[in-house]
């Protein structure tokens, strides 16, 4: 009887939860896959067939990955692993994810070893299960956002919060489209968090201290910016410069419950810093080895990050500027959050905001901030607790434009399922030519959109009727140099260049950015030409071309020689390949493209030539 008390009381929270969890649930078995183990979450996912099945964990066998993907086409490149300092292969991403995939993994090993399917970590039953573990911490997350949003606020309220952040936010398209992602999962974290946070603020225990430091731990271990959250149990409570004093003394008092939540903590992130140790030498080991994105923390990119078309938090989640005003009415009635609330919520935005590439992945606005909606959900409770008490006109408008941001919010997630809207090359002329606009977009519309950059190693320049040739520089090799030599039949003038032991890299061709075009991109088409005899094979050249920031290469691009067909020996061959300038860190980045040989073969090289085209 307490229990049915308890849902009766609460009834407008609960048929709430249950719309979203049920609209979601429906869209998602609309047009059901179960193909999930794809890109990031390929990466994210690998520790465990690799440590389970193949007994791998280093990647020192990497045929079997290969193999994989042929088979499941989880990916078109291994961008998610590179060579450490010791040789052996490293996963860009940290294991948290691995940690809550493991259960369901589990499961449908079990399921594997008893049915047809292949024990591989990749087979149907695996595919099942991380499906469904996406639906638990998606479930999982609803109810602990709902018992927070209890504590605070009436039943009403709650219903209408939870309407608003999981049908009025890209939370709705996450949830559809890349429930596998760490955002959900966090997202239901954060919810755990809150709730132990609210207990241990009650009372300081072993069990609670546990629980703390357990989900402190799995938050960091699966995204380590999400560090930020330990701020919200720290300043939970705290109002002045006095309770925190108070709030030090407490910590020190009660030493031993401080210390169980740290080593909890500590032990779970303790295997990453084994693997990092083990297979880098280091117990801490950077691990995003791409030098074309990482954090520029004296750089941020606030003004994009909020209100960039391409990915603008308060563009397309416009809702969530009810959160951040809402800010006010916790610091105006809910004091002992308002702390906690504001430290995570400006930090988690500054570190968002550093990350060089702030528009990364492919996603309706900025996934990368969806887990802090379960904190910024109280702010916006606050701000619609009050509007109850604000005069009609007020709390008519604020409902109304609630209402329309609901949906907008619908209705451009359908645009983003039907590819109106892009996940990735958004423009503000893209973004109002399709307002509204359920039919295919036009290719006058496609036109306004940022440039399509291929996923795989090769860049095709397939429109350049489209571009001008703006710039073009050749090194033709006439200058004095040990490997310049005077031959006959040079290609141009009377010396090329002779790559051997002693000379197996040419001179640069090196252009700044910011040289090379005033626009967000450039093509440009570099050849050279060579000289083949019989053992040109065994060169084994590479025409090389790449962009350094700080000294530090990225896009790093090769064309191999040896893989070459229709090459005509004893003379003159031209080699070409385009390249598409990446999305550079900085104007002053550095373009450089060289010849390189690998092999230990001489031969003869000349004229290598850029040729910029722009817009």
């Amino acid at each position: 009887m307490k229990r049915f008390a308890f849902f009766k009381e609460n009834n407008f929270s609960l048929a709430s939860l249950l719309l979203v969890l049920l609209t979601i649930i429906v869209c998602l078995f609309i047009k059901p896959s179960v193909d999930v183990i794809k890109w990031d979450v390929f990466g994210y996912y690998l520790y465990l067939p690799a440590f389970f099945i193949h007994n791998d964990i280093g990647l020192n066998n990497i045929e079997w990955v290969y193999d994989i993907v042929d088979l499941y086409h989880n990916t078109d490149t291994l961008y998610q692993f590179a060579p450490s300092p010791l040789g052996h292969m490293v996963n860009q991403y940290s294991m948290g994810m691995a940690f809550l995939y493991f259960p369901f993994f589990v499961i449908g090993h079990i399921i594997a070893l008893f049915t047809s399917y292949a024990v591989d970590g990749y087979s149907f039953p695996y595919q099942v299960m991380m499906f469904v573990s996406g639906l638990f911490y998606f479930i999982l997350g609803l109810i602990y956002l709902r018992k927070v949003l209890l504590h605070f606020f009436s039943d009403k309220v709650s219903a209408i919060v939870i309407l608003l952040i999981g049908l009025g936010t890209n939370y709705f398209q996450i949830e559809l489209q890349n429930g596998l992602m760490p955002h959900s999962f966090l997202f239901a974290l954060y919810a755990l968090l809150v709730w132990v946070t609210i207990k241990w603020e009650k009372e300081i225990t072993v069990k609670n201290s546990i629980f703390l430091g357990l989900l402190i731990g799995l938050i960091t271990l699966a995204r380590p910016t999400e560090i930020v959250c330990v701020f919200i149990p720290l300043l939970y409570g705290v109002t002045s410069v006095k309770e925190l004093l108070i709030r030090k003394s407490l910590l020190y008092e009660k030493w031993k419950y401080s210390l169980t939540t740290i080593l909890v903590s500590f032990f779970v992130g303790l295997p990453q810093l084994i693997y990092w140790k083990a297979l880098s030498g280091r117990f801490i080991y950077y691990s995003y080895v791409n030098k074309g994105e990482g954090l520029d923390l004296l750089s941020p990119n606030f003004i994009n990050v909020l209100f960039s078309f391409r990915k603008g938090w308060l563009v397309y989640a416009p809702m969530m500027i009810f959160s951040i005003i809402g800010l006010y009415f916790i610091y105006k009635n809910y004091r002992k959050l308002f702390l906690s609330i504001t430290v995570f919520f400006g930090l988690n935005l500054y570190l968002i905001s550093a990350w060089s590439n702030w528009w990364y992945a492919d996603s309706f606005g900025q996934r990368s901030l969806m887990q802090s909606y379960m904190i910024m959900a109280i702010p916006l409770g606050a701000l619609v607790a009050s509007s109850f008490k604000a005069q009609k006109n007020t709390k008519n408008s604020v409902w109304i434009i609630m209402g329309l941001f609901i949906v907008l919010n619908l209705f451009q997630t359908r645009q983003v399922t039907k590819q109106i809207i892009d996940g990735s090359r958004m423009t503000q002329e893209y973004y109002w030519s399709i307002f509204g606009q359920m039919s295919p977009p036009t290719t006058e519309q496609k036109e306004l959109l940022l440039i399509e950059r291929s996923t795989t190693s090769v860049d095709k320049f397939l429109n350049q009727e489209n571009y001008t040739l703006s710039f073009s520089e050749t090194l033709d090799f006439e200058e004095s140099n040990d490997a310049h030599i005077v031959v006959e039949n040079a290609r141009s003038g009377t010396q090329i260049f002779r790559l051997d032991k002693a000379h197996s890299f040419s001179k640069k061709i090196k252009k700044e950015f910011n040289f090379l075009t005033q626009n967000d991109h450039a093509w440009i088409k570099i050849s050279f030409w060579f000289y083949p005899t019989k053992q040109w094979k065994e060169s084994k050249m590479s025409l090389i071309a790449t962009f350094s920031h700080k000294g530090k290469d990225y896009k790093y691009r090769g064309l191999d020689t040896e893989l070459l067909t229709n090459i005509k020996l004893n003379e003159w061959n031209k080699i070409e390949m385009d390249y598409l300038t990446p999305e550079v860190r900085s104007g002053g980045d550095v373009f450089s493209t060289y010849l390189w040989l690998r092999g230990e073969e001489k031969i003869m090289v000349d004229d290598l030539k850029i040729e910029v085209y722009n817009k």
